[in-house]
């Protein structure tokens, strides 16, 4: 009974770990698309603006507005994009991580041990088995 409720647990904790990924992925996206549409509002009026001055001495200034502006905009995809790669390099190792806890829950039902630690049970082990020898030992001699 033990193996299908851990099988259960990390079912409900990979749906739970796709949902909170995706969860992830839409705030970045909703930011993201927040960002660009103010960005977006503030060229317009500075298209505006330089429709405005264009045979007027403040041209330049103008200009140098509207490509800084353009400047923001092409670093709100960038860091979008980034945001992106990085939320998508984390999901693995979430994923690694949900199945070796998996792993190692129905090793411990099973009382199956890591490789690891194999030459330290070794040891204890044959120190019982000596202890036991030597017991049974004595009481042979007597």
């Amino acid at each position: 009974m033990k193996i299908s409720e851990k099988s259960d647990d990390n079912k409900r904790n990979a749906h739970k770990m796709n949902f909170d990924y995706e969860l992830k992925k839409a705030n970045l996206a909703d930011e993201n698309d927040d960002a660009l549409f103010k960005q977006n509002e503030e060229f317009e009026a500075i298209k505006v603006e330089m429709k405005q001055a264009l045979h007027h001495p403040k041209l330049n200034e103008v200009l140098e507005k509207c490509f800084a502006k353009i400047d923001e905009i092409e670093k709100e995809y960038r860091d979008f994009h980034d945001k992106n790669i990085s939320l998508s390099k984390e999901h693995p190792s979430f994923i690694d991580a949900l199945y070796l806890s998996f792993e190692k829950a129905i090793s411990e039902i099973f009382e199956l041990h890591d490789i690891s630690k194999k030459k330290e049970f070794e040891d204890r082990n044959l120190k019982r088995a000596t202890e036991k020898a030597e017991k049974l030992m004595g009481k042979l001699e007597f």
